[in-house]
């Protein structure tokens, strides 16, 4: 009876009337619709006729996605049950991807040809979110390989995941009023590709091109136009710094290389996309800038980045950016918070003697020992030769701010290296150079 059921519903959902429900409808003009209402036999209003059609398309709907809840119901019975879906459903309503994979014939040109529609994506995303957070065994069967005599293509050999990634490009790819939407598939695509540290060693270098298209997919929902979705468009661009950037920075060091280059590309690429003045959504720079130049600012501090390319690049991507005063903000914070530590390994003072002098100060000029401490740089527990690295290659983020035709943007990147070297030099002042952990000054050295 259960079987009878699903060959029924599957058959309504496919059928070629029910397909047409989900189609855009074309607009009538006026008259169009004043020559119609005006024709004496016409059998029923356009209201009517719409009522009736959005009736059945909330049917069709309905009728999905009792098939998919019913398909994960057992996990033994997983398997046949999408096995089921993939061979009667998907070709319809993802055909494109479904050819690739050797589902549909390359010559058939029916079904949902432009994408699948908002509706039955919205089904299948939720769906699929609560498969992959309950039960790891239906993770495992998307990523298990199809070893056939034909299987000549990526594609071919790892059909559901190729079919994976294009529901998740196309769930990436909704309007904002789906927001709830985009955050599974955004996590989905971050729990299956971005931190499964085992991928690659079923999908080898091929997993890399993977995560690179899921973060230029990610870009792409930040660089949507926010149209009236302002609120909606703020949450997403913050679960995605929060969730996918810092939660990846989180556990850095125990990411493939490259994946780390991979990251720091595309927190780089999102930024400075989020930040550049072509960018028309003034709204979100105000609400995201400042949080996503930190993020950036600190996953660099994170990675202990030896790659003098990728700290050029990140100087280069940035400087188009410094119009916005969050970056000069989040710059100097951070420059400081490295300024503290080389101060600490460079001029070491002991801390009675620190405590001394702030006692006896007697200028109004706030010192550096007054700058607090940042708890999450701390934590990271840098080493000497890390902190030295790190920290030229901040001072060199502002290379060219003499090139800055801008008067108030100039000052504000010299005020920063002001008070770099004040900090600097007040620590000479307090130290004697025998004392030194180093035998240079890292500023001139």
């Amino acid at each position: 009876a259960v079987v009878s059921t699903q060959s029924t519903g599957t058959a309504k959902v496919l059928s070629s009337e029910t397909q047409k429900l989900f189609l855009p409808v074309p607009r009538e003009t006026a008259r169009d619709t004043s020559e119609k209402g005006s024709q004496s036999n016409a059998t029923s209003t356009p209201t009517a006729q719409g009522s009736t059609q959005e009736t059945a398309k909330t049917e069709s709907a309905d009728i999905f996605e009792t098939i998919l809840n019913f398909s994960g119901l057992k996990t033994e019975d997983f398997t046949f049950w999408f096995e089921l879906l993939k061979s009667l459903i998907f070709p319809i309503i993802y055909p494109n991807v479904c050819k690739k994979i050797g589902l549909l014939s390359q010559k058939e040109h029916s079904g949902f040809q432009s994408g699948c529609p908002y509706e039955l994506q919205v089904i299948l995303v939720n769906q699929l979110n609560r498969w992959f957070t309950s039960n790891t065994k239906i993770v495992d069967y998307f990523l298990c390989p199809v070893v056939t005599q034909s299987s000549s293509s990526i594609e071919e050999s790892f059909p559901n995941i190729t079919l994976l990634l294009e529901i998740l490009r196309q769930a990436t790819s909704l309007p904002l009023k789906y927001p709830d939407v985009i955050k599974k598939a955004i996590s989905i695509a971050n729990q299956i590709f971005l931190t499964n540290l085992d991928l690659d060693n079923v999908l080898g270098e091929d997993l890399f091109n993977y995560q690179k298209f899921l973060f230029e997919q990610i870009q792409k929902v930040v660089e949507t136009e926010t149209g009236p979705f302002e609120k909606e468009h703020e949450l997403l661009g913050l679960f995605i710094n929060e969730q996918v950037f810092q939660g990846m920075i989180e556990v850095y060091g125990v990411l493939r290389p490259k994946t780390q280059q991979l990251l720091l590309n595309a927190m780089i690429n999102t930024t400075t996309s989020l930040l550049k003045k072509s960018n028309p959504n003034t709204m979100l720079k105000a609400k995201l800038g400042a949080i996503s130049v930190r993020t950036l600012l600190f996953g660099f501090i994170r990675s202990k980045e030896k790659s003098q390319a990728m700290w050029d690049r990140l100087r280069t991507e940035l400087e188009p950016t410094f119009y916005q005063p969050e970056v000069f903000v989040q710059l100097r914070i951070l420059l400081m918070q490295m300024t503290l530590l080389v101060k600490e390994f460079v001029y070491p003072i002991s801390e009675k003697k620190a405590q001394r002098k702030l006692k006896n100060r007697v200028d109004t000029k706030p010192l550096d020992t007054e700058i607090p401490k940042d708890p999450a740089i701390a934590k990271l527990a840098l080493e000497s030769d890390d902190v030295i690295v790190i920290w030229l290659n901040f001072v060199d983020l502002l290379l060219h701010i003499n090139s800055v035709k801008e008067p108030s943007i100039q000052e504000s990147g010299i005020q920063i290296l002001i008070d770099v070297l004040d900090t600097l030099l007040n620590a000479e002042d307090d130290v004697d150079f025998k004392k030194t952990s180093r035998s240079e000054i890292p500023f001139f050295g």
